[in-house]
């Protein structure tokens, strides 16, 4: 016979189905359950992942399926249901033929209602399923917002219904504190909305006043919170200073007010400052006051006049001042007159091979306090016959000699007067001793001089020598 198709045996039969089906309704039915399967599985898929199916009392999961709203609501409707047909079948109060639970007919083929968890399109803010007016959907589906009365969970601090920023709710539905930017009756003497307390109301929400400890711009200098006028802010809230007649602590040693004197001898000063050696002002004690600390003028820091052997050095006075160590004997020191150790004070100092305390340059120490030498530019008495300085030498003609001796006959230099010079006592060559050339032919005196003693080698030398003159 083959196959038959058996709606009863299937758990979506709705009961009203023939008990057998030709091939073309097997092909329909087969449609049909296909379709619902494509049904039931979109709105699996778009269930949360950890949401369980709840089952009420009788029912197995092949007996039930599922509806899903839009907000995540889940409706469980008889699997054999014919709610969504778009026939108002039994048991339905509504079917429009569609899924959506945002219009009049649910889902589930029952009529919307604030309270079912579906929100009404046009109708309804919201509806979160629950009358519990403290969370985001009020009991009336209208959106929480503040000033509706109702204080929203984790969201508002207050919701007193009004607008009225000077009570304890603010009109944001925050609770009123100092600092908000609006006064509390009854609460804050005032509220600028800000933690600076140099303006006219404090951090504290209280009115700025002299003594609050905090200084009000443009109305006091200053404000230490007590009434103390020996401090740096008096109680008035002007700052100290000298001349207000009260002496500062650690800042002032005297204060006499109008009294206060840069001229008057013993007076308080203009800055305060008890009268002293160095203000300005000749007291009682001093020999002088220049006002400064300079002991390098005429008077001392210490109100002294200034001398040579103070241990000061008296600008345009004094070269140096060693005070007790001043030395007119010792090397290198100060001297008794102030003035610096140098060449010609009789003293060798350091860099000074002599020092004879005079400028004459012809003794054995010259003026620049070096010991005198040949080349040194000076002729030393009784010691050099000349002296050129670096002009001095051995090859140039009529100058002086290099051992500061006078050009002469004999040095080797053919000065004027002399027709040769080869700086020896040689008369048997060129040029004699007495630098003139020798003659051109000198008798042969060879042989003769052997039979000779020597002194008649002299005279003979002599009679040629005169003869080559001739």
């Amino acid at each position: 016979m083959g196959d038959q198709f058996s709606d009863r045996d299937s758990p979506l039969s709705t009961g009203h189905e023939p008990a057998a089906q030709s091939p073309m309704g097997i092909l329909r039915w087969s449609g049909f359950v296909l379709g619902l399967v494509a049904v039931v599985a979109a709105v699996a898929a778009v269930m949360p992942s950890n949401d369980k199916l709840q089952l009420r009392e009788g029912e197995s999961a092949q007996s039930v399926r599922l509806l899903e709203s839009p907000g995540g609501t889940v409706a469980v409707v008889p699997a054999n249901a014919l709610c969504g047909n778009a026939q108002l079948d039994e048991g339905e109060a509504c079917d429009d033929g569609n899924l959506s639970s945002s219009d009049k007919c649910l889902a589930n083929c029952k009529l919307q209602s604030c309270g079912d968890g579906f929100i009404h399109v046009g109708f309804e803010q919201c509806d979160d399923g629950n009358a519990d007016n403290t969370d985001s959907c009020l009991a009336s589906c209208r959106s929480a917002r503040c000033g509706d009365g109702l204080v929203q969970l984790d969201v508002e601090s207050c919701d007193d219904g009004n607008a009225d920023n000077t009570d304890a709710c603010l009109a944001t539905c925050e609770t009123a504190s100092c600092g908000d930017g609006f006064t509390q009756v009854d609460v804050e003497s005032c509220d600028d909305g800000n933690a600076d307390n140099t303006d006219s109301c404090l951090a504290t929400c209280e009115t700025a006043s002299c003594g609050d400890g905090f200084t009000q711009v443009d109305v006091e200098s200053c404000d230490d919170g007590n009434a103390d006028n020996t401090d740096a802010c008096l109680a008035t809230c002007e700052a100290a200073a000298c001349g207000d007649g009260f002496v500062q602590l650690d800042v002032e040693a005297c204060d006499a007010g109008l009294a206060n004197s840069d001229a008057a001898a013993d007076s308080c000063r203009g800055d305060c400052a008890v009268a002293s050696c160095g203000d300005g002002v000749v007291d009682a004690g001093e020999a002088c006051d220049d006002g400064n600390t300079d002991n390098n003028d005429a008077c001392l820091a210490s109100c002294a006049m200034a001398v040579c052997g103070d241990g000061f050095v008296q600008l345009d006075v004094e070269a140096c001042d060693a005070g007790v160590d001043n030395s007119d004997v010792v090397e290198g020191s100060c001297r008794n007159d102030c003035t610096a150790a140098s060449c010609g004070d009789g003293v060798v100092d350091v860099g000074e091979s002599c020092d004879d305390g005079n400028t004459d340059n012809s003794d054995s120490c010259l003026s620049s306090c070096e010991t005198a030498a040949c080349g040194d530019g000076f002729v030393q008495a009784e010691v050099e016959a000349c002296d050129a300085g670096l002009a001095n030498s051995d090859v140039t003609a009529d100058s002086c000699r290099n051992d500061c001796m006078l050009a002469s006959c004999g040095d080797g230099v053919v000065d004027t007067s002399e027709s040769c010079d080869d700086g020896n006592a040689d008369n048997t060559d060129a040029c004699l001793s007495s630098c003139e050339a020798a003659p051109a032919e000198l008798p042969e005196l060879s042989t003769q001089a052997e039979n000779l003693d020597l002194a008649n080698f002299s005279l003979q030398l002599g009679a040629f020598t005169s003869l080559a003159n001739a």
